[in-house]
């Protein structure tokens, strides 16, 4: 009885920290967050409300980004895939005084992410990135965190390199954030980038790119220079959660 009465002390003071308080568990809204000394409303989808909850929890309670460990070592942030800017707003409770970058390339995102970008201070594009500038195509999935893209002449959606995101942060970058849906192994041809960045947090996706594995994935952090230091692969073994650091660091 003893572990489970600490394990739910623990839990309601993880929850207190962003400002839920609740009296049972059905009642709290996760998306009604205290970030600092601010109190924000989190902008989703109606639509996508159960799965977008779902992943604020695990972004925020469970850190499956890693993010506290980071805490006062990250000045630069360069969020891939930022859907509505869940992460970005992670980042903000986390670093506080860090100068946040979030790219989407889903238009019909653009206002929420907008809205939620604005109450944290954050920069946000409606891009996407990939190892040059190019346009995109965009593939809806079964909803806005399984959608894809790639790279099509006749596409009308901008697609900023990734050497010129990282510029745009003054050239080098403390943390990235990758959750862009297979287009990561483009984006680790480009180990001059990397070179440029301290810290890497991201969800791979084999599914999304059947021609590559997990040796394939942890042989791409060798060649850019990142020692894993994570690593939480989901039970299917088509996805999961990576930490990795520069080996320089």
């Amino acid at each position: 009885m003893l572990p489970r009465i600490i394990s739910s002390l623990k839990y309601r003071k993880k929850l207190a920290d962003y400002g839920i308080y609740y009296l049972f568990q059905k009642d709290f809204d996760i998306f009604n967050l205290k970030i600092g000394n601010k109190r924000i409303q989190v902008n989703i989808p109606e639509s996508e409300k159960s799965i977008l909850a779902y992943e604020l929890y695990t972004i925020l309670i469970d850190d499956c980004y890693g993010l506290a460990p980071l805490k006062n070592k990250i000045s630069s942030v360069l969020d891939i895939g930022a859907n509505v800017g869940l992460f970005s707003i992670a980042s903000s409770y986390y670093f506080p005084e860090a100068v946040i970058h979030a790219y989407e390339p889903n238009s019909e995102l653009k206002d929420f992410l907008d809205a939620n970008c604005e109450s944290i201070g954050a920069n946000c594009f409606l891009e996407g990135i990939g190892i040059k500038d190019s346009f995109i195509s965009l593939r809806k999935g079964k909803n806005s965190l399984h959608s894809t893209s790639c790279v099509d002449d006749t596409g009308t959606i901008s697609c900023t390199s990734f050497m010129k995101a990282i510029q745009r942060l003054g050239d080098s970058v403390d943390l990235v954030k990758l959750d862009c849906e297979g287009i990561e192994w483009e984006l680790f041809k480009d180990t001059k980038s990397w070179s440029k960045v301290k810290y890497l947090t991201m969800e791979y996706h084999l599914w999304a790119d059947p021609g590559y594995s997990l040796e394939d994935l942890l042989d791409c952090m060798e060649k850019i220079g990142f020692a894993c230091t994570y690593h939480n692969p989901d039970e299917s073994g088509q996805w999961g959660i990576i930490h990795a650091k520069n080996k320089l660091i």
